[in-house]
């Protein structure tokens, strides 16, 4: 359903003007993207990249999500790439679907090395880099998510999906800010998901695990909800803001429920009373004011405490992840420990700068049950040790699965 879909668009939008293309050569291939530089565009501005759907194209995308305008408007760059052409010669994203198990190209490597290239040659921001993207190209989003976070700082999906293998897979580095915008009707990419692989792409989680998810990776500790005004009546639908705020670098995870929307961007097609695109930047540039509030704030400073962050998953099936920093050179001990005090695994005992740190906790030989984190840390001092005991419960249940 989604060849249809992208095919729909690629017609409604044919007779609009084509730019040039401009050619990247990576891996043996010639790729091609389209590129929005506004006039006047101050050094070291941001980039934000615009990902088409399965069978789609960079123009059809870059039509119909009328970035370009909000770009103008701001003062950010536009990056809209284009997919490959598969065996059925549709454009795609390589995100693992069932039926691209022949497939081997490596978007995520194109992406990223296009993204540092424009950085070099536009003078753009490495910092405040980022990606959206329509269905199969909001599904790049969360791979890109998972593996580049050190060159997107933040993804918005548009009607995507987070493919179970990705789920399964997804240690990053250190967990960014994710914003999903997606209707409770889209017949596409199923709000519920589809774990039994119905639609023969692969197995994906539902958006509420997936927004679920990213809030636990990212530590999040607080959950606003916002009905957002009915401005369009006669679009029959209307949005609900889920947040979770105040996770890890104060982080923020966002999930625009389109009540009764179907498989869209809002503002171009469907819902509306928002304008994706325009909802879009509203959310990297709040990352990028938080950023610089917290660089500055932060500046020649390291964390002032030894924090232990919930595990995620939580409850888990074999493994989690498990994020902690600490505010000085020293030696660190992380150990897990049953029900009982029996210490049952040292993740850590190592000498660690200061920072931000993960480490995965494999439970797969351990039976069912609460197990209790525990953190030593001893800084070095010229003349003496300084000792640091935190014990934190995780309440984590080893053989309970996360996904259902």
């Amino acid at each position: 359903m989604k060849k249809s879909f992208s095919l729909i668009m690629l017609i409604f939008w044919f007779e609009q003007a084509s730019p040039q293309a401009h050619d990247f050569f990576i891996n043996d291939q010639t790729r091609q993207y389209y590129l929005h530089v506004p006039d006047s565009l101050p050094a070291n501005a941001p980039l934000v990249f615009v990902l088409h759907g399965y069978s789609g194209s960079a123009q059809s995308i870059r039509n119909y999500s009328g970035m370009d305008q909000i770009a103008d408007d701001s003062a950010f760059a536009v990056c809209y790439p284009q997919g490959l052409k598969d065996q059925w010669n549709y454009r795609f994203w390589n995100v693992g679907y069932d039926f691209h198990d022949s497939q081997t190209v490596d978007d995520v490597a194109f992406l990223t090395a296009l993204a540092q290239y424009l950085q070099n040659e536009y003078n753009l921001s490495s910092q405040n880099t980022f990606c959206t993207g329509m269905s199969n190209g909001g599904d790049m989003c969360y791979l890109l998510a998972c593996q580049a976070p050190d060159v997107f700082s933040a993804v918005a999906p548009v009607a995507g999906c987070m493919m179970e293998w990705i789920y399964n897979s997804c240690t990053p580095a250190s967990p960014i800010p994710v914003f999903e915008i997606h209707g409770t009707d889209d017949d596409i990419t199923f709000w519920n998901g589809d774990p039994n692989n119905e639609q023969d792409y692969g197995a994906y989680l539902s958006v509420p695990a997936t927004f679920n998810f990213w809030a636990q990776l990212n530590s999040c500790a607080q959950y606003n909800l916002e009905i957002l005004p009915n401005i369009n009546a006669a679009d029959g639908s209307y949005v609900v803001s889920e947040k979770y705020i105040q996770g890890i670098f104060n982080n923020e995870v966002w999930l625009y429920k389109v009540i009764d929307g179907g498989h869209d961007w809002p503002g171009s097609w469907g819902n509306m009373d928002i304008d994706a695109s325009a909802e879009i930047w509203n959310f990297f540039n709040q990352v990028i004011q938080k950023t610089t509030n917290v660089s500055k704030r932060n500046e020649n400073q390291i964390p002032n405490d030894v924090v232990l962050f919930q595990n995620y998953p939580n409850p888990f099936n074999l493994v989690t992840t498990i994020n902690y920093t600490t505010s000085q050179d020293g030696f660190v001990e992380l150990c897990v420990c049953n029900a009982a005090g029996q210490l049952v695994a040292t993740l850590v005992n190592q000498r660690q700068m200061p920072g931000f740190h993960s480490v995965a906790f494999d439970a797969s030989r351990l039976a069912s049950g609460v197990y209790f984190l525990q953190n030593f840390h001893r800084g070095v001092f010229a003349d003496k040790e300084d000792n640091f005991d935190q014990v934190v419960d995780f309440n984590l249940r080893v053989k309970y699965s996360f996904i259902k």
